[in-house]
């Protein structure tokens, strides 16, 4: 009986870890040429994207972190050649927040 157990076990963490590398090595969507500009505010961070390129609005969606959890925070939108779509990630007093990856959606 523990064997059939330990082989259950053994399979789903197989099947587990072979769903995980598959979610690690998905393709990230393409990026207009952007410049992007990183600010610190009061217990987070924040990012600017100044898109140039971007046909029409623009809009950066970054993916905040504060050690615990990971959030999507959508910036503004802005005309591209006109403004930055600016997104800011607010943490608390003991885990302040930071931009962990963004990306430029048009």
């Amino acid at each position: 009986m523990f064997t059939r157990i330990s082989i259950a076990v053994a399979a789903l963490c197989t099947i587990l870890l072979s769903c995980l590398a598959g979610v690690a090595n998905a393709a990230t969507p393409p990026r207009p040429a952007c410049d992007v500009v990183y600010f610190d505010v009061n217990l987070g961070q924040g990012l600017e994207a100044f898109c140039d390129s971007a046909p029409g609005t623009y809009q950066v969606i970054t993916q905040c972190s504060d050690g615990l959890d990971v959030w999507p925070v959508p910036g503004s939108l802005a005309m591209a050649g006109d403004g930055p779509s600016v997104a800011i990630c607010h943490g608390l007093l003991l885990f302040p927040a930071y931009v962990l990856s963004y990306y430029v959606v048009q």
